[in-house]
C-alpha cells in the first residue's frame, strides 16, 4: 500500500509538472492578452465578444458528451481501450458539432441580433467546437496515456501564436471579429496537429461502431448532464447581463471573470493530472484516496485564500494595469467575485471526486439545483445593483449571486460525499476563510482612498496573523509547503 502511495505520489508529481508549466506559461500569454485585447477595445465591444464567447461554450458544452469521464474512468486503467473508441468518437463529433453549429446560428438571429454578434457568434462557435472536442477528447486521451509532456508544448506553442496573431490583427485591424477570427484559427491549427498525431499513432483508424458509441454515451449521461450544467453556469451570467441590462455590463463582468481566471492557474492541472490518479487510487487503496483528497482540499485553501484578498485589496490596480482607463467602473466587479476563487478551487476538487466515486445522479441534482439558483439571483441582483450603483452595478451583483450559489453547491456537496474525509475541519476553516472576504466587500468605498502600496503590504500582514490566530493554517504547514516546493524545484533542475 504504501508503494502504491508513493508511486501515486510521483506519477501525480510529474503528470502535474508538465501540465502546471504550461499551465503558467498560458496564464503569462494570457495576460497579454487581457492586457491588449481590453485596451483596443471598449466596455461594449468587449460585451459583444464575451457574450459570442459564453454562447459558443453553451451550445458546444453539448459536444464531448460527458466522454471524457468515461475516458479517465476507463482509459487510465486500460490503455488499450483508446484504440477501440477514439475513431467511432470522433466521427461522431463532427456530425453533431455541424448540428450544434446550425443551432447555434439559428438561435442566435431568432433573438434579433445584430451582424455583428451573429457573426461574432457563428466565429466562437467554431472556436468553442474544436476547443471542446481536443481537450476533453483527445487531449484528454493523450494525457491519459501518459503524453502529458507533449499535450503540454502543444498548448503552450498554440497560445503563442494566438497571442501572435492577435497582435498582428490589432496592428491592421482592432475590430471584435477579427479577434474572434484569431481564436478560431488558433483552435483549428491545434485540432489539426492533434488529428494528425492521432492518425500517426493508429489511433483513428478503426470502424465507426454505432453499437459501442451507444454504449458509451448510455454510461456517460450522468457525466456528460454534469458537465452541461456546469457550463451553463459558468456562462449564463454573461448572457443573463447582456439581455437584460446592456453589453457594457457584460463587458464590466467578463473582464472581471477573465481576471479572476488568471488566478485558476491549477484548474486544468488538477483535472487533467490528479483526477486520473485519483480514479486509480480509489480501485487501489480508498484510504489513499480518502488522504490524498483531504490534504489537497485543506492546500487549496491556504493557497487560494491570500490570491482573493490581494484581488479584493488592489482591484483597481489590476483593472488599470491590465484594462486601462476605460474599465474603472470594473473595480468593484473584481473585489466581489474575488472569493468566487477559493471556493471553485473546492468544488472543482470536491466534483472531480464525486464523478470518480459515485453513479453521479445525486451531483447532477446539486448541479442542477445550483444552476437553477444562480439564474434566479443573478436576474434579481441584476436588476437590483444596476438602480443602486449605477454603472457596474449590475455586474456587482452577478458577482455576489455567484458567491452564493458557489457557497450552495460546496455546502450540497459535502452533504453528499460518501467517504470520511474532515469535513468539519475543512469548513470550519472555509468560514473563517470567507470573514475576510466579507469584510473587504462591505468596506470597498473606504478601502479604495488608501495607497495600493499601503493597503496591500497591511492587507497581508493582516491575513497572515488572522490565518494564524484562528489556525487555517500553521507554520509547520506553511514550512511544509516551502518544503515541498524547493524540493520539486531541485528536482526539476
Amino acid at each position: 500500500m504504501a508503494d502504491a502511495r508513493k508511486n501515486m505520489t510521483q506519477e501525480a508529481l510529474t503528470v502535474a509538472s508538465h501540465l502546471g508549466i504550461a499551465a503558467i506559461i498560458s496564464m503569462a500569454l494570457g495576460i497579454v492578452l487581457r492586457l491588449i485585447i481590453p485596451r483596443a477595445l471598449d466596455p461594449e465591444k468587449m460585451g459583444v465578444f464575451y457574450f459570442a464567447e459564453s454562447m459558443g461554450s453553451i451550445f458546444f458544452t453539448f459536444l464531448p458528451l460527458g466522454i471524457s469521464s468515461y475516458i479517465v474512468r476507463e482509459v487510465a486503467p486500460n490503455p488499450a481501450h483508446a484504440k477501440e473508441i477514439l475513431a467511432t468518437l470522433s466521427r461522431a463529433q463532427l456530425y453533431f458539432a455541424l448540428v450544434l453549429m446550425l443551432l447555434l446560428a439559428g438561435v442566435i438571429a431568432l433573438t434579433g441580433a445584430n451582424q455583428l454578434t451573429l457573426w461574432t457568434c457563428v466565429i466562437m462557435g467554431v472556436f468553442s467546437g474544436c476547443y471542446y472536442y481536443q481537450r476533453a477528447i483527445l487531449r484528454r486521451t493523450y494525457i491519459v496515456l501518459g503524453h502529458a509532456k507533449s499535450m503540454a508544448k502543444i498548448e503552450v506553442s498554440i497560445r503563442i501564436m494566438l497571442v501572435l496573431f492577435v497582435i498582428a490583427v490589432l496592428i491592421v485591424d482592432a475590430s471584435v471579429l477579427s479577434i474572434a477570427l484569431c481564436y478560431a484559427v488558433s483552435e483549428i491549427i491545434s485540432l489539426g496537429i492533434l488529428l494528425y498525431k492521432s492518425h500517426k499513432d493508429k489511433l483513428l483508424t478503426g470502424a465507426f461502431d454505432q453499437r459501442l458509441l451507444k454504449k458509451i454515451v448510455l454510461v456517460s449521461l450522468p457525466y456528460f448532464a454534469i458537465g452541461v450544467l456546469v457550463d451553463f453556469y459558468g456562462n449564463i451570467d454573461v448572457i443573463i447581463l447582456r439581455y437584460f441590462n446592456s453589453d457594457v455590463e457584460a463587458g464590466l463582468y467578463g473582464v472581471a471573470a477573465k481576471l479572476k481566471g488568471m488566478g485558476l492557474l491549477l484548474i486544468p492541472v488538477m483535472q487533467a493530472a490528479i483526477q486520473p490518479i485519483l480514479a486509480r487510487a480509489w480501485h487501489i487503496d480508498k484510504n489513499a484516496f480518502a488522504d490524498f483528497v483531504d490534504k489537497t482540499l485543506r492546500l487549496l485553501v491556504v493557497l487560494s485564500l491570500p490570491i482573493a484578498v490581494v484581488m479584493m485589496l488592489v482591484p483597481d490596480f489590476f483593472s488599470d494595469f491590465l484594462f486601462g482607463p476605460k474599465y474603472q467602473s470594473s473595480y468593484r466587479v473584481i473585489s466581489y467575485l474575488a472569493p468566487v476563487l477559493l471556493l471553485t478551487y473546492l468544488n472543482v476538487l470536491m466534483g472531480s471526486c464525486l464523478n470518480i466515486i459515485s453513479d453521479g445522479k445525486k451531483f447532477l441534482w446539486v448541479t442542477f439545483l445550483s444552476l437553477c439558483l444562480n439564474v434566479v439571483l443573478t436576474i434579481i441582483a441584476v436588476r437590483i445593483f444596476s438602480s443602486y450603483l449605477g454603472v457596474g452595478g449590475g455586474a456587482s451583483g452577478a458577482a455576489i449571486a455567484t458567491i452564493i450559489s458557489e457557497c450552495f453547491v460546496l455546502l450540497s456537496m459535502r452533504r453528499i460525499f460518501p467517504i470520511g474525509i474532515s469535513h468539519k475541519k475543512l469548513f470550519s476553516t472555509l468560514a473563517l476563510s470567507l470573514i475576510p472576504c466579507l469584510f473587504l466587500g462591505l468596506f470597498f468605498d473606504k478601502l479604495l482612498v488608501i495607497s495600493v502600496g499601503l493597503r496591500l503590504s497591511l492587507g497581508m500582514i493582516v491575513l497572515f496573523l488572522y490565518m494564524l490566530i484562528f489556525r487555517i493554517t500553521n507554520l509547520e504547514e506553511i514550512k511544509n509547503i516551502l518544503t515541498f516546493v524547493l524540493r520539486f524545484k531541485r528536482e526539476k533542475i
